[in-house]
């Protein structure tokens, strides 16, 4: 790896070549795994998926040169998903869930340029480059360095955000979980329709997500009564409601 520094007046800049980004190991719900960009490549049914390249279809014009799971249909999947072998038929792929938190953009524009400068020349002349013998050790460090220049020269540095979805719709973790387990059964017993097994233990998650949904509903309700009764005597325009 080639690392290059250049300081000047008004810009701090580290170039890295052969820079390798750590892969995704989860999808977004908010988006449906549209933005994954990792190298899963096995369906929930333990299938391998095939390269994009080899489905010619207008059903979908995401023909990227690899078979890791993409979500190009968001209006029809709500996790990645990929074709596999099996006359090109499409499954979910054994991809979690991400956390619902994201870090935030840092607003350079707030950066203190000087104290950025010299906070990441302080941190390389403590690097002994003759102790770094791998590529990952070498962007590691540098990864290190960055980030501890930017907690030191930009307000609220990497703050975490938590990521929500617009609509009225209830969502929880329970329903989340439920949600999950119902379309991997689908998708299972959607691959050999015939068996009843499979087909019972996709009805029986169907059960158990609708039964978390109405507990959520429920308990929803149960809330909002406990608010009206206790904003009887202070909010006449709730109570009324």
């Amino acid at each position: 790896m080639e690392i290059t520094q250049h300081l000047s007046g008004e810009k701090s800049m580290v170039l890295v070549k052969n820079l390798n980004i750590k892969d995704v190991t989860c999808y977004f719900e908010f988006d449906k795994g549209e933005a994954y960009n990792g190298t899963v490549n096995i369906t929930v049914n333990g299938k391998a998926c095939i390269n994009w390249k080899t489905y010619n279809s207008n059903y979908t014009h995401y023909y990227e040169d690899h078979n890791y799971c993409r979500n190009p249909r968001t209006d029809a999947f709500d996790q990645p998903w990929c074709y596999y072998a099996d006359g090109y038929k499409t499954a979910v792929c054994s991809i979690t869930a991400c956390d619902n938190k994201i870090v935030k953009r840092p607003d350079w524009r707030k950066c203190d340029k000087q104290i950025y400068q010299e906070a990441i020349t302080t941190k390389l002349k403590e690097i002994d480059l003759t102790e770094i013998q791998t590529t990952s050790e070498a962007i590691e460090n540098l990864e290190n360095i960055l980030h501890h220049a930017g907690n030191l020269s930009i307000p609220k540095y990497r703050k975490q955000s938590v990521v929500t979805t617009k609509g009225k719709s209830i969502w929880n973790q329970d329903i989340n979980n439920a949600s999950r387990k119902s379309k991997e059964a689908f998708y299972i017993w959607k691959q050999d329709m015939q068996n009843h097994e499979l087909k019972n233990e996709m009805q029986t998650a169907k059960r158990r997500l609708r039964s978390a949904q109405r507990r959520a509903h429920a308990s929803q309700r149960i809330a909002l009564t406990e608010k009206i009764m206790k904003s009887s005597q202070s909010d006449k325009k709730l109570f009324h409601k």
